[in-house]
């Protein structure tokens, strides 16, 4: 009898997943912008260059407006831009942190934001500069894409046995909130970013 129970006890369910999808609309709070800081292909140059150990080359004057548009995500090409949603993924698995009993490792798992770039829409993005300082302490000047209104829509798959519906949209408004998305977000100690869901 005493067996019986511990087997029962021990015994591991599996139950099949519950995939549910939802697309929903997320747009700046008001007076936070978004400023993108996309890695760009000269310095993924200059890496694979240091890396293959190639001849140095001198360095090339600045050109702040191919620095601007070099710090935005294209999307075709078109004059149309975007943001990664990994990015979204990771604001929303951090934002796990200011919840109860959802720790970031089952926030990881349980649900997916689908593609690659989220479309921007709204604004058109405008250069902004700004003084930056060094790891060795010395200052620079960054020049990057900044957009004053925005708005994205995301489509996530997700697990309901895990997150519902419900907890899923407040996950994705306390990651607004509390992370952000781009440069100077709520947790880099900035207030850019800022996003809530709209509707």
């Amino acid at each position: 009898m005493a067996a019986t129970k511990k087997a029962e006890k021990d015994k591991v369910v599996i139950s099949a997943i519950n995939k549910k999808v939802l697309t929903f609309t997320i747009r700046n709070m008001q007076g936070s912008t978004l400023i993108c800081h996309r890695f760009s292909d000269a310095n993924m140059d200059k890496i694979e260059a240091k890396q293959q150990k190639a001849a140095k080359q001198a360095r090339a004057a600045r050109d702040p407006e191919a620095e601007f548009k070099s710090s935005l995500y294209s999307v075709n090409g078109n004059g149309t831009f975007g943001f990664p949603a990994s990015g979204l993924k990771k604001a929303c698995v951090r934002a796990a942190t200011y919840t109860e009993g959802m720790p970031m490792t089952k926030a990881r798992g349980a649900f997916h934001v689908i593609g690659d770039l989220l479309e921007i829409k709204g604004d058109k993005p405008e250069m902004r500069k700004d003084v930056v300082r060094l790891p060795n302490k010395h200052a620079d000047i960054r020049y990057r894409g900044e957009f004053c209104e925005w708005e994205m829509e995301a489509t996530v798959i997700y697990n309901e046995n895990i997150i519902s519906k419900e907890e899923l949209m407040n996950l994705v408004n306390l990651a607004g909130f509390h992370v952000g998305l781009g440069d100077w977000r709520p947790e880099c100690n900035g207030s850019h970013g800022m996003f809530e869901i709209s509707g």
